[in-house]
């Protein structure tokens, strides 16, 4: 917490990131640390966070099965051919991409940043 901004000291140093951090932010630093302490959780946030993001990945599997499964009925496929339904998807899909690489690569940077995991 406190950590995007400071209130530093200024120095002769040209760079101001290393500028020392003031008497004022130091205690204010601390008695945020002392007031909040009772209220951290104790978990470790790369944990917290690769727990969030393996919830949201099986979301999304979930919900690509469910709408290859609707789009299988749409087209009247028989449950004994649904894995082969599945794999002409996946060679559908691949061929798409890879005729216009540069849309799915923007596409792709897009949603990085959409599901960013706090």
């Amino acid at each position: 917490m406190l950590n995007a901004v400071r209130h530093v000291e200024p120095s002769s140093d040209s760079n101001r990131s290393r500028w020392p951090d003031s008497p004022l932010w130091q205690a204010v630093r601390r008695e945020a640390a002392r007031e909040f302490a009772d209220m951290c959780s104790g978990s470790v946030p790369s944990s917290v966070k690769t727990v969030q993001r393996d919830a949201h990945d099986q979301l999304l599997s979930r919900q690509m099965l469910g709408l290859l499964i609707a789009r299988a009925a749409m087209h009247d496929i028989a449950p004994g051919q649904l894995s082969t339904f599945a794999r002409n998807m996946g060679v559908d899909f691949a061929d798409q991409i890879g005729a216009d690489l540069a849309r799915f690569t923007k596409r792709l940077f897009h949603s990085r940043s959409r599901y960013y995991i706090i």
